[in-house]
């Protein structure tokens, strides 16, 4: 879904350097990198944490997946996946929401500064 007719790679070839990563959170991110224009991509991921079964997870992910589509963003598939095996444990859980919030805000702070 999120490579489907584009000419280039979608997933982020494996980095060995994790802060080099592009996870989720620093994904999403990517999609709006003006804080103003973000408030879609914040909304999505609150539906996501908030979903009450797996189900509704895994459909807020893929519409944040089709907004990175259409973003020209890439993403590391492997990571994800990790983190949707451990969203379905409920002592990981939180755990994964707070790593992705951590890393779409300090995406934010880094491209701030670059400016």
């Amino acid at each position: 879904m999120h490579q489907q007719s584009k000419g280039q790679g979608v997933a982020q070839k494996y980095q060995t350097d994790p802060s080099s990563r592009m996870t989720f959170g620093r994904a999403c991110r990517r999609i709006t990198p003006d804080p103003e224009q973000a408030k879609g991509v914040l909304r999505r991921l609150r539906v996501v944490e908030s979903a009450s079964d797996f189900n509704g997870v895994v459909r807020g992910v893929r519409t944040l997946i089709m907004l990175m589509r259409g973003a020209d963003v890439q993403i590391d598939y492997g990571s994800l996946a990790r983190d949707l095996y451990l969203i379905q444990l409920p002592s990981q859980r939180g755990k994964v929401f707070q790593s992705w919030g951590r890393d779409y805000y300090y995406s934010k702070q880094s491209s701030n500064n670059n400016r």
